[in-house]
């Protein structure tokens, strides 16, 4: 396949008049959330982002959007309830991942890979494949075209080429100890072998698989902002404790998750790693900065505790593990990732995970 260099494609984007878009970070298109030629406003959520562009629409300021197919599951609700209906041209940019060979790429993309296409032309929206040598004019065609519907090009793994570019680091965590990876470390040193951790998709299960592959760790591939959910489903139905290892952008995404543990008597301990950035998609600062102490007294958890250092952490693990409830640990971390890490599906596929949990 023929790459396609990142600037070209924004000056070619420039030159067609689309320059401002919203979204949720996805590293194919990393070069695109910092170009000083496009204004850009992240979102916790696609299906915000999407509402979000709709709404600039309405004020007379056309504005696309930009996600992972993954993340077109999210954008639904507001795409036909709400763009379609209204007749609202939104342009959006879908990285293709999956595609054409599912088997290539992450079990997690294998289903949204083959599927994208023909659920977004199911609902009436313009859908193109991006093409290498004609992306030009299907970007003419998409943008420019007089139906009021709303119309997409999917844009395959690896067809932009991005230079290195520095991640735009949220301003503040330099100070701290802590990185991610030493806050799964701890967690996963202090559980007991036998007391399950569900992990957040992206950096946190590689992680935690880097420390030992158990029949208890639930490595989260995917479906980013439900680890919470899943694992207080596990919890309320089969009685245990559980650990819960979240990122704040994750947590952000799906806040109202929190709602299935709090005052719920279940006991769950929600560690959430906060570096304020997204770490596996190229370092995008968050697009908001949560007051974790409110939320968890909001969603009613039953303790709450900041921290900031490896001995703080640990005493933490020490304090929840006696008590009966829901816990919310904040860690907060610096910036450091290690990308290089294999990805936890590769130790164990997904359905082989799923499996050995329930066999327990």
């Amino acid at each position: 396949m023929t790459g396609i260099s990142g600037s070209t494609f924004i000056n070619e984007l420039v030159q067609q008049g689309i320059t401002r878009f919203s979204g949720v970070p996805c590293s194919s298109f990393k070069g695109l959330f910092s170009a000083p030629e496009l204004e850009y406003m992240p979102a916790p959520h696609e299906g915000l982002a999407y509402a979000w562009a709709v709404g600039s629409h309405l004020a007379g300021r056309p504005t696309g959007v930009i996600t992972q197919n993954s993340g077109v599951g999210n954008l639904m609700n507001a795409l036909t309830s709400l763009a379609i209906p209204c007749g609202v041209p939104v342009f959006s940019l879908v990285s293709l991942r999956g595609w054409p060979t599912p088997e290539s790429d992450e079990a997690q993309h294998a289903v949204m890979g083959q599927a994208t296409k023909n659920i977004l032309r199911e609902t009436g929206a313009m859908v193109q494949i991006m093409d290498a040598e004609h992306y030009q004019s299907q970007l003419r065609q998409l943008l420019h075209a007089d139906a009021k519907v709303p119309r997409f090009l999917l844009v395959p793994k690896d067809l932009l080429v991005w230079k290195d570019t520095a991640p735009s680091n949220y301003e503040g965590n330099e100070h701290h100890e802590l990185s991610a990876r030493e806050v799964v470390q701890i967690i996963a040193e202090f559980r007991h072998s036998d007391m399950p951790i569900f992990s957040t998709t992206g950096y946190t299960s590689r992680y935690l698989a880097s420390f030992g592959d158990l029949p208890t760790n639930f490595y989260m591939q995917g479906s980013m902002g439900h680890a919470p959910a899943l694992a207080a489903g596990y919890a309320a139905a089969s009685g245990r404790n559980v650990i819960i290892l979240d990122g704040d952008g994750a947590l952000a995404m799906h806040p109202g998750s929190m709602s299935l543990i709090g005052g719920s008597s279940l006991h769950v301990v929600h560690v959430v790693i906060s570096n304020g950035m997204y770490a596996s998609t190229g370092g995008q600062t968050l697009p908001m900065t949560p007051d974790w102490k409110q939320l968890a007294h909001a969603y009613k958890y039953d303790f709450y505790l900041d921290v900031d250092t490896a001995s703080d952490l640990a005493q933490a693990c020490i304090s929840t593990s006696t008590i009966t409830g829901s816990s919310l640990i904040v860690a907060h971390t610096n910036n450091q990732a290690i990308n290089k890490l294999p990805r936890a599906s590769t130790l164990i596929k997904m359905n082989d995970m799923f499996m050995r949990f329930l066999a327990r």
